[in-house]
């Protein structure tokens, strides 16, 4: 179960570090000072591992100026996070950057605005780094509701990984997922 919670999270954050390499009408305007960070995302999604959730090109550029423009850039320099830094550690130190659950939620929903499906994303990340057959998949699929999903991936970037452990209900909630889904807890 805690297997699952962190392949979750660091899937999100992973999908974050996913970037384009150019700012055209999918990404929307960038902003001179925004743009060394977008391009640090575009850099630290070169240094996606196998198994990791990842974006196409398209969602990429729709994606990251999104995130910058929600994050903002004086929140990123104020924490000390310099563009080499997300080109380095992708987004891996949300959580220090004092987001709100509204922040979080903006996050999250970028990709639905850019055409992400975030649970299929994650269905095939878990599938490729475990050994889940395909009647796991659709007992998750069919269990692991979009709104479960969107509360622990806003509890992930905006408070950390640890945030998940120490919340009982949305604990309580993965446990009844892989109640349904045994094969799924491997």
């Amino acid at each position: 179960m805690r297997r699952m919670v962190v392949v979750l999270a660091a899937g999100v954050l992973a999908l974050t570090a996913c970037g384009g390499d150019d700012d055209d009408d999918a990404g929307g305007d960038v902003s001179a000072e925004a743009q060394p960070y977008v391009d640090a995302m575009v850099a630290s999604s070169q240094q996606q591992e196998e198994g990791e959730l990842s974006l196409s090109p398209e969602q990429a550029e729709c994606v990251a100026p999104k995130w910058i423009d929600t994050i903002g850039v004086e929140r990123l320099e104020e924490a000390g996070m310099t563009p080499e830094d997300l080109s380095e550690d992708g987004m891996d130190d949300l959580d220090t950057l004092e987001l709100s659950e509204d922040d979080g939620a903006e996050l999250y929903d970028a990709f639905g605005t850019c055409d992400v499906d975030v649970k299929d994303l994650f269905l095939e990340s878990l599938a490729s780094d475990s050994d889940l057959t395909d009647e796991d998949r659709a007992c998750l699929d069919e269990n692991f509701g979009d709104d479960l999903l969107k509360r622990i991936m806003i509890t992930s970037l905006t408070q950390g990984d640890d945030a998940l452990d120490e919340d009982q209900e949305l604990t309580g909630e993965l446990f009844a997922v892989f109640a349904e889904c045994p094969g799924a807890a491997g």
